[in-house]
C-alpha cells in the first residue's frame, strides 16, 4: 500500500459523498472547505473499514483534517502492523 493509492481512494470516497476535491486541495482542511461533520464521520468510517485501520478521532481533530493527513495516517498504521507467525 502506498500513499498515492490511499489518496486516490480517499478522493473517490469524497466524490461519492458529493465533495469533489482536486490535487491542489489535498492539504486543505476538509471541514474548512465545507465538508460537514456527518460526511466526515461517514468518510472516516468507510476508510477505517476499507483499510482496516482505526482513527483516534480526538487526536485526529487536534489539527486540520486533510486528505494528505488521512493518507499519511493510514499508511503509517499499516507500517506499524505486526505479522505474527
Amino acid at each position: 500500500m502506498n500513499e498515492p493509492t490511499v489518496i486516490n481512494t480517499i478522493v473517490d470516497q469524497l466524490r461519492q459523498q458529493g465533495c469533489g476535491i482536486g490535487p491542489d486541495e489535498y492539504e486543505a482542511d476538509l471541514i474548512g472547505a465545507g465538508l460537514n461533520s456527518v460526511t466526515m464521520v461517514r468518510l472516516l468510517s468507510v476508510l477505517e473499514e476499507e483499510f482496516d485501520v482505526e482513527f483516534a478521532v480526538a487526536r485526529l481533530f487536534r489539527e486540520p483534517v486533510t486528505v494528505a493527513r488521512l493518507a499519511a495516517e493510514i499508511v503509517s498504521q499499516h507500517g506499524r502492523a505486526v505479522t505474527l507467525p
